[in-house]
């Protein structure tokens, strides 16, 4: 394997998140700014390199297949490759509440985007503005750490307190019982070729 960091061109050591987007560059998210990769040269964007800094958590495709999704640690972000604009938007709830810590990002089959924060999960509807929160748990704070949308269409959220799946019938997320009574610390969540689910966690 071959190793890539600072002295490669990376903005910084601590890569948060990666995607790939359907032109076939890497993203990489990083604690000072992120990166497009394209397998020989890195550009580098939002960094304290370029005059700015940002603390990006997550990273991912747009559904247009063309802008970039930035999760940062106070602001959302969005990224057109082409003109290199780099500009926030907004997700507000009915009441006024503006999403403030994104962990992780995922988009469905429908085109909403869903917002893993440190309260709970997020569903943007990109088309009437509207943002709908899920409350996993009665603690007011449950790290989504990441999301996965599968080939089956289910919304899976990875978090400190283990492991939900979304019920579109009731349209709330539910706790999966897994192999023990154990509330697993879910870090990383993709799916196999044979349509399994793997689980990263903090203990292996």
């Amino acid at each position: 394997y071959r190793r890539y960091d600072i002295r490669s061109g990376l903005p910084d050591n601590s890569v948060k998140d990666i995607c790939q987007d359907s032109r076939g560059y890497m993203w990489f998210a990083t604690k000072d700014g992120f990166c497009r990769f394209d397998g020989h040269e890195f550009d580098t964007y939002g960094s304290s390199i370029s005059g700015s800094h940002l603390n990006i958590d997550a990273i991912c495709p747009h559904i247009d297949g063309k802008h970039i999704r930035l999760g940062c640690t106070d602001i959302l972000m969005i990224f057109n490759p082409d003109t290199a604009e780099l500009k926030p938007f907004s997700c507000k709830s009915q009441d006024g509440k503006q999403i403030r810590c994104c962990i992780s990002l995922e988009y469905d089959i429908t085109g909403d985007l869903w917002i893993g924060t440190d309260n709970g999960v997020y569903r943007w509807d990109e088309t009437s503005g509207k943002l709908t929160r899920y409350r996993l748990t009665d603690s007011p704070t449950v790290y989504v750490k990441d999301l996965l949308h599968d080939t089956k269409n289910n919304i899976w959220a990875g978090t400190d307190c283990g492991l939900y799946v979304y019920d579109r019938l009731t349209d709330s997320f539910d706790l999966v019982r897994l192999n023990s009574d154990m509330k697993y610390d879910i870090s990383a969540i993709t799916q196999s070729a044979d349509n399994r689910l793997l689980l990263g966690t903090q203990t292996g």
